[in-house]
């Protein structure tokens, strides 16, 4: 479903009956100042329609100046009772046409106002991390909210960003990925093949040596299905030699379910897994030939494929240079691709890692260490880095049961080594 004005009048009616009604201590003697404003937001709703404006355009100018009608209740709330609801940026009473204002109210505040109550702390977590990233535009955040609720779907992370996505309100961030020598769409197999045959996403040296080989075998005169086969053997063959996931199954079965489970997100069906397994196990093509088969005819399957590609978009991303280059901190290249299924958790799960580190790659690397909370920090956690101001220490925020957790940073005497202080 796309941002229609049928969806802007729901989200009107939704903020003017509901959501500003519903703020704590809210007193009736403002009703009829609420309703003024319910009127010229509709009002505004029926000249965009008229004009020719989009619905999502529309939506666009509202939040220009909605955060500001928002907090003038709680300025002249005449008992002070009323909270204000954007406490990272207050409204600059006094000023004319403070222009840029609501640029500045920060991801968590315009969150929690408008989907806090629908959503967990983790889930807020993930759609803030992806509106500081640049993912998913606060003014998209909200229309893709409204995406969410008028479908019935559980108001997830995810699910806002797919909606979003799917309507082009939400621009999917950069994962432009330059592997010289390969052909126009052979990267994608390339990626795809990492995925498919270890479960995990490729580190950036090695997608670029197999990218070289790859161009190679084609420039050489071989075919596109050969190469690949090719490949797919020489890349099972180097895995196997470093323990890879997948290379050490012993039983066809298991394997095929394997390949198809990384693939496809899901077991095989009795006669697909039948089939595989009769070729394999009587010699007509070995697991290395079914492996690159079955991958290229997923990528050409419409009905298949949005899984597969929704998980490449999130390799493309982790392959390039400065996520898994030389001096850089890897993410875990298994844990990158959980919870990956459509576009909308590719696209989350990127801006997550745009803003996040993990608390084991730090370990592994010696940049960190945790004296005072290696018994209560998930060695797993993502963490989310921030700066409170310009010439400030950073400031560390980690996911817990209770939302997200922060404490500040602190430098050692060796450059670069960071240790975290006790929470207060």
């Amino acid at each position: 479903m796309s941002f229609t004005y049928s969806n802007l009048a729901d989200f009107i009616d939704y903020l003017f009956g509901e959501l500003i009604p519903s703020t704590p201590n809210w007193p009736a003697s403002r009703n009829a100042q609420l309703q003024d404003y319910w009127n010229v937001y509709n009002e505004g709703l029926l000249e965009h329609q008229a004009r020719g404006d989009t619905a999502a355009e529309a939506l666009g100018y509202f939040m220009k100046t909605m955060p500001g009608m928002i907090a003038n209740f709680a300025f002249h709330d005449t008992t002070g009772s009323l909270p204000n609801p954007w406490p990272s940026n207050p409204f600059p009473f006094g000023e004319l046409n403070p222009i840029g204002w609501e640029n500045n109210i920060s991801a968590q505040d315009i969150v929690t106002y408008f989907g806090g109550a629908n959503m967990s702390p983790a889930e807020q977590a993930k759609l803030v991390a992806a509106i500081e990233a640049g993912t998913l535009p606060a003014v998209d955040f909200v229309g893709s909210l409204v995406l969410v609720q008028a479908s019935g779907q559980p108001v997830t992370a995810d699910a806002v960003l797919a909606h979003g996505v799917s309507n082009g309100l939400v621009t999917p961030p950069t994962t432009d990925l330059e592997l010289p020598g390969v052909p126009d769409g052979n990267a994608a197999f390339l990626l795809g093949l990492y995925i498919a045959a270890f479960a995990r996403a490729g580190e950036h040296d090695g997608v670029s040596y197999w990218a070289q080989q790859l161009g190679s075998k084609i420039a050489d005169g071989m075919s596109t299905s050969d190469a690949y086969t090719k490949l797919a053997a020489d890349l099972y063959w180097v895995g196997s030699q470093y323990g890879e996931a997948g290379t050490d199954i012993a039983a066809t079965r298991d394997y095929v379910t394997f390949v198809y489970e990384n693939v496809l997100g899901r077991a095989p069906d009795a006669g697909g897994l039948q089939y595989w397994v009769k070729e394999i196990d009587s010699g007509v093509i070995p697991r290395t030939e079914f492996l690159a088969s079955f991958l290229y005819s997923a990528l050409q399957s419409s009905g298949d494929s949005e899984y597969l590609q929704a998980r490449i978009e999130v390799a493309t991303y982790v392959a390039q240079p400065d996520v898994t280059g030389v001096g850089k901190i890897w993410p875990d290249l298994v844990d990158v691709l959980d919870g990956v299924v459509d576009a909308g958790s590719a696209w989350a799960k990127i801006g997550e890692l745009k803003s996040s580190i993990s608390v084991a790659s730090l370990l592994d690397a010696e940049l960190i260490s945790l004296p005072a909370l290696s018994a209560s920090v998930d060695a797993n956690a993502l963490l989310l880095w921030s700066f409170e101001d310009a010439g400030q220490a950073p400031v560390l925020s980690f996911p817990d049961d209770d939302g997200l957790e922060t404490m500040p940073l602190v430098l050692t005497g060796d450059a670069g080594h960071v240790v975290f202080d006790e929470m207060a």
